[in-house]
């Protein structure tokens, strides 16, 4: 797992580094500001976020391949998405 490192804030956000993701992950409060990506991967991707109760955080995660991608809010109805403010998850 490759980490590519970025300036602390880009587009005055504050980005830590960039992280393929090509398995199953579970995210902690300690990767609040990386920016996740598929690329690489071979097989359906699922991405578990850590606990509202340990936040608040900010995650960018995008699609780079051509396979399923699932982000799971570790407690229901608390995931922010595009049109959704409860979300439980995006696939």
């Amino acid at each position: 797992m490759a980490k590519v490192a970025l300036s602390p804030y880009v587009g005055g956000l504050p980005y830590r580094w960039m992280e393929s993701v090509t398995a199953a992950r579970t995210l902690t409060k300690f990767d609040s500001g990386v920016i996740f990506h598929t690329a690489g991967a071979t097989a359906a991707v699922a991405i578990t976020l850590p606990a509202i109760a340990d936040g608040p955080f900010y995650f960018l995660i995008l699609s780079g391949a051509d396979v399923d991608l699932t982000v799971t809010a570790h407690t229901a109805d608390t995931a922010i998405t595009y049109g959704d403010v409860a979300a439980d998850s995006v696939a």
